[in-house]
């Protein structure tokens, strides 16, 4: 009988020892962690057989306070994510194993302490300079669910210019504008989740931008720029509108003085109307709703002395057509182009020709030129305020023939006697007269003459009377 008690209780302890559950322990956070995320996951490494695990999470070790959590979850977990921590505040746990027939011990406690802030700053980064008047605060997420912002041009957060912003942790920044231009500016965010604020992060500061924009071209110092021409800026993120200031001097108050506006909906100001041979200064600045920033340093660049430039024909070109087209190379700002045409080069004979054309056209045609005439040109560009100097004269003769024979050829035999005599006519010549003669001298008794106009490129003869 004392034998198979003996066996009987043997057999309990095997069995205790065979099935009794381990107890589970901490992965991490590691004890004595800082800086812990508030909601942070309290990992656990599990035993074999457990089928659940209890957590208690407290922020006494002794798990009696008001603030006690407690946690199960199955073995198809590892870990439980505690959200709605507070900050700055350190807190204990443990764990322990289960099944349907038994429960582990108790793990030891292992601690760890959470952020203070639930947020650090990330950019513009603290000191900063030159920064646009519409940029991101950017932050670090450091589990916090809510982060509110204060912005402001004293550290003291407390003048009329504060702004306060708050977003949720969907995003990782606030984008604010309509700052002050060559201002300094002070900023500061919290977080928050459902259980706890934060405390204010450190301040960090950066400074804006003193000018809202800067120029871009034409460059400084520029020459020979087109009376019609565009003011390019480089435009700065946060203005938005742009003056501009363009004057004959460095001053800008004469009776020249331009003034523009545009949205940053435009990267330019074009301007026209301008005097040709003048030098131009101009200056640009932003605006915001809230501001509006000193100005550019002056830029300055010359216009074109000329209007135009001669094209073709060519200079000292000959055997040109007496009806022919002065060509040219408009000038972006002349609205109207004035020509001289003339056989001297002081343009000032009875043979003077005048035309003007306006920008539509890119030439000008002149006709009834003389033969084998040596002609002078120049031409000059206008518009609403100013006429710019002629252009250099260029010099053209004309050819000495208003025609030449193409059919039948020259020494020809054999030709019928009623026959085509034809031409390569030439343009400006209106009309042809034709002489046919047995004399070389076109004196005979038998000489004929003939005319017709441009309309035909030959006549029909009959030469039965030769």
């Amino acid at each position: 009988m004392m034998k198979r008690t003996v066996l009987i209780i043997l057999f309990l302890v095997l069995n205790f020892e065979i099935f009794a559950l381990n107890t589970p322990t901490q992965s991490s956070p590691a004890d004595g962690a800082i800086d812990i995320h508030t909601d942070a996951t309290l990992w656990i490494n599990q035993v074999t057989g457990a089928t659940f695990y209890d957590y208690m999470l407290d922020t006494v070790a002794t798990f009696d306070s008001p603030a006690l959590r407690t946690k199960t979850h199955s073995n198809s977990y590892s870990g439980w994510t505690a959200g709605d921590l507070f900050f700055n505040t350190t807190y204990y746990w443990k764990i322990r194993a289960r099944n349907a027939t038994d429960t582990s011990l108790w793990s030891s406690v292992w601690s760890f302490t959470t952020d203070i802030y639930g947020v650090t700053q990330s950019s513009p980064v603290n000191g900063s300079t030159n920064q646009n008047l519409s940029l991101t605060l950017s932050i670090n997420d450091l589990g916090a669910e809510n982060f509110d912002y204060q912005l402001d041009t004293v550290a003291t957060f407390d003048s009329p210019d504060l702004k306060e912003y708050t977003h949720s942790d969907a995003y990782g920044g606030k984008t604010v504008s309509d700052l002050l231009y060559g201002q300094k500016y002070y900023w500061r965010v919290r977080g928050r989740n459902d259980a706890d604020t934060s405390v204010w992060t450190d301040t960090w500061n950066f400074i804006t931008k003193d000018y809202g924009v800067t120029l871009s071209s034409p460059a400084d110092n520029s020459t020979d720029i087109d009376p019609k021409t565009t003011l390019w800026i480089n435009k700065v993120n946060g203005s938005e509108n742009y003056d501009y200031q363009l004057d004959t001097v460095a001053t800008f108050n004469s009776p020249y003085l331009k003034e523009y506006t545009h949205s940053d909906a435009y990267g330019g100001q074009t301007v026209s109307d301008l005097r040709y041979g003048q030098k131009y200064y101009w200056r640009v600045r932003g605006r915001n709703d809230a501001d509006t920033s000193a100005w550019t340093s002056a830029w300055n660049f010359f216009t074109k002395d000329y209007g135009v430039t001669l094209s073709s024909p060519a200079d000292n070109s000959t055997d040109i057509d007496p009806k022919t087209t002065l060509w040219i190379n408009k000038v972006n700002g002349s609205e109207n182009y004035d020509y001289q045409l003339d056989t001297v080069a002081t343009f000032n004979s009875p043979d003077l020709k005048e035309f003007t054309h306006s920008d539509a056209f890119g030439g000008q045609t002149v006709s009834d030129l003389r033969y084998g005439q040596k002609y002078y040109w120049r031409v000059r560009g206008r518009n609403d305020v100013d006429t710019s100097a002629w252009s250099s004269a260029w010099n053209f003769t004309t050819k000495i023939y208003g025609a030449t024979q193409s059919s039948p050829a020259n020494g020809s035999a054999n030709i019928a006697l009623s026959s085509t005599l034809f031409i390569q006519t030439v343009n400006g010549s209106e009309n042809y007269d034709y002489q046919i003669d047995t004399s070389l001298y076109f004196n005979s008794p038998l000489l004929s003459e003939y005319t017709h106009s441009d309309a035909y490129s030959g006549i029909n003869i009959n030469l039965t009377r030769y």
